[in-house]
């Protein structure tokens, strides 16, 4: 089974565009799960999310906390997976009819993998577009190789793929951070990655682009490098306490990566 986590916080009409996106799934409706969890404000959205649900086969389940913050979100969501696989979706998003049934075919195949899909961005008027992972896709589609150096744009979000329970285990993410948090979640789980598969061209994860999103937040400049410093220092102390387990090369090029982005 794959278990779907969706967090939200005050959603808009853009989640039961996420939903229907799953009710029209090619996969057996049992084999998957959604899980929502709706942080921060309670009412109205719970009772809306609710009777929203109802209008679906799949099987979901609504969980609530009070403490708002995607990563705490996604963490008590990974605490009641039922399924071994697990997918990070978020709420503004939505992916394409095939997505469950193409990720699950070939992650079922080796438990090491991880198994990506091609992404689109979709911007305010509705334009598809492509983003960094978009062109990460196109290029390892042609080169085809096995090195995880070679495929770290993928590791650098939790959404567009499916990953096996076990590589995750009990790793959670680091509720410090609300900027940086995906790239950090996947360093971590990263030294039980073998290898990253690329799902068909048609497998498609639609990234919502929006102004007023968290990532695109605008914030002052000692806020931005505060926050950088920490984060390389969090990747410092991961690396470090597992240095015999971790990839050197990809853990600097994640510090890289805070420090030019």
């Amino acid at each position: 089974m794959i278990s779907i986590i969706i967090p939200t916080y005050r959603p808009e009409d853009y989640l039961k565009e996420c939903l229907n996106s799953l009710d029209l799934q090619t996969l057996d409706k049992s084999q998957y799960e959604v899980i929502i969890i709706l942080n921060g404000e309670k009412h109205p959205f719970y009772t809306h999310i609710k009777e929203t649900l109802e209008q679906y086969s799949f099987y979901s389940r609504l969980l609530y906390t009070s403490v708002s913050g995607v990563s705490n979100a996604r963490n008590i969501g990974l605490n009641n997976v039922r399924g071994d696989f697990v997918c990070f979706i978020d709420d503004d998003d939505f992916v394409s009819p095939n997505y469950l049934e193409n990720l699950y075919k070939l992650a079922q195949i080796d438990s090491s993998h991880v198994v990506v899909s091609n992404v689109h961005t979709i911007d305010a008027n509705g334009l598809i577009g492509f983003d960094y992972i978009s062109k990460a896709y196109a290029k390892n589609k042609v080169l085809q190789s096995r090195s995880i150096i070679k495929k770290r744009s993928f590791l650098s979000s939790c959404w567009c793929k499916l990953i096996p329970r076990q590589i995750i285990g009990t790793r959670r993410f680091v509720l410090d951070f609300s900027i940086g948090e995906d790239s950090l979640f996947m360093a971590l789980i990263s030294d039980r990655i073998e290898d990253i598969v690329l799902a068909p061209d048609d497998t498609v994860y639609y990234r919502r682009l929006r102004i007023n999103s968290a990532s695109r937040k605008k914030r002052d400049t000692q806020t931005i490098w505060r926050n950088k410093l920490r984060l390389i220092m969090t990747y410092v102390k991961i690396y470090l306490d597992g240095y015999n387990r971790y990839n050197p090369l990809l853990f600097l090029s994640r510090i890289i990566a805070v420090i030019i982005h």
